[in-house]
């Protein structure tokens, strides 16, 4: 006996699991913002380190950014520091 998956097309198929899987999670997805300006750090004697790199991870938690999205930010932001 066919599975009824077998029967159908793959692109209804495809539909009816997307469809699926946004009934699952409600139909939300987290979405990326820049709901917080994230500062520039100076480089002086003042500023700590670690300080802007926590205030760097809360800032991408709230903008929800992704992992790959953080590493790019934080290397323009390098790549700026040690072009000064």
């Amino acid at each position: 006996m066919a599975h009824i998956s077998d029967m159908l097309d793959p692109n209804v198929a495809a539909l009816v699991n997307a469809l699926t899987e946004m009934n699952l999670t409600g139909g939300y997805y987290p979405r990326e913002g820049s709901f917080i300006k994230l500062t520039e750090f100076e480089r002086t004697e003042m500023e700590d380190t670690n300080e802007w790199l926590k205030r760097f991870n809360r800032i991408t938690e709230a903008n929800q950014w992704t992992e790959y999205r953080r590493f790019q930010i934080i290397r323009e932001y390098l790549v700026r520091i040690i072009a000064r």
